[in-house]
């Protein structure tokens, strides 16, 4: 190989190699892509970057994709780093008197963490271990693991990988908050609360000006297959609004939204400084349900601070 130090400035970092590994394996880019959950143009950009860095072609792709001589000889060496990078991480992740325990999670599930009152129960045990919880992607959290990055996670998207394990811990159920004046508006003489109360379908209310629900990657394929399958559309989205103007949206009579049962609560306080009343439905089309998940690595050694951590996620946002 004629290797040189960087590409653009940046030097060649160890998460190509995990990725080169990947299509190795999968000798597909479009398998390797659902594999890794990226897009197959991001992991062919990749593949070049990697190519361009080493200065020699890697895969021949015609008339079949297949490896070159250079890209069996990476491939070997590939597995040994990465095969001595996990050793490294699980030797230097196994002293009990490591005082850090980093966990991937995606934001929503950060927020049980703290409303569970999780942490404080394990600082009482542990008060000199430092928690580190870093809020990132679901497909960050499956390979942070994998790559002993994060000792484990909490997310809202199963990756399923030969390495991971996951544990069910909760489910996110979705209701539909629109304010008394919008449903009269919709529904006219046809009103009838009781019958709402049994499940709306969200089709109903599509043409509504506004529409809020959370930044969520699942909501939001969940809701495109939806439109997909429906022939329906959204006519204008308001991703992630804030809560603040989720209720003023809803509650000035401009749209309506999602909002997670638990946040429930929340909504009424913000909303009780206004006159009009509002209703709140479950969905019973489409089915807008997110399960969460503890993901881990199998069969890696954890020191006990970080074996009861896990312990107390899955006892405590195992619960109803």
């Amino acid at each position: 190989f004629k290797t040189r130090k960087s590409i653009g400035g940046t030097e060649m970092q160890y998460p190509y190699l995990k990725y080169f590994i990947t299509i190795a394996d999968c000798m597909s880019l479009s398998k390797a892509a659902q594999q890794i959950h990226i897009s197959q143009q991001g992991l062919s950009s990749y593949l070049r970057r990697l190519e361009d860095y080493y200065q020699a072609e890697l895969f021949v792709r015609k008339p079949v994709f297949a490896l070159t001589p250079e890209g069996k000889l990476l491939l070997e060496k590939a597995k040994i780093i990465d095969e001595s990078f996990e050793q490294l991480e699980e030797i230097f992740r196994m002293k009990d008197d490591d005082p850090i325990i980093s966990v991937g999670v995606v934001s929503s599930a950060l927020r049980y963490y703290t409303e569970k009152q999780l942490l404080s129960i394990f600082h009482a045990q542990y008060p000199n271990t430092l928690v580190r919880f870093v809020d990132t992607t679901p497909n960050d959290i499956a390979f942070g693991v994998i790559d002993n990055i994060y000792d484990f996670g909490c997310t809202n998207v199963m990756q399923p990988q030969k390495a991971l394990s996951y544990e069910r811990l909760f489910t996110q159920e979705f209701l539909l908050v629109v304010s008394d004046s919008t449903l009269r508006e919709i529904k006219g003489d046809t009103l009838c609360l009781d019958e709402l109360k049994k499940g709306v379908d969200l089709g109903d209310f599509l043409d509504i000006p506004y529409f809020g629900y959370p930044n969520s990657y699942v909501v939001t394929k969940l809701l495109h297959n939806y439109c997909e399958q429906e022939k329906k559309t959204l006519i204008t989205r308001l991703e992630n609004p804030t809560a603040e103007a989720t209720m003023q949206m809803v509650m000035s009579n401009k749209g309506f939204t999602l909002l997670v049962a638990d946040r429930l609560p929340l909504f009424q306080n913000h909303a009780g400084s206004y006159s009009q009343p509002f209703y709140s439905f479950p969905i019973k089309s489409p089915t807008l349900e997110v399960p969460y998940y503890l993901v881990s690595k199998k069969d890696r050694p954890h020191p006990s601070h970080t074996r009861e951590l896990m312990s107390l996620t899955r006892r405590l946002l195992s619960a109803p």
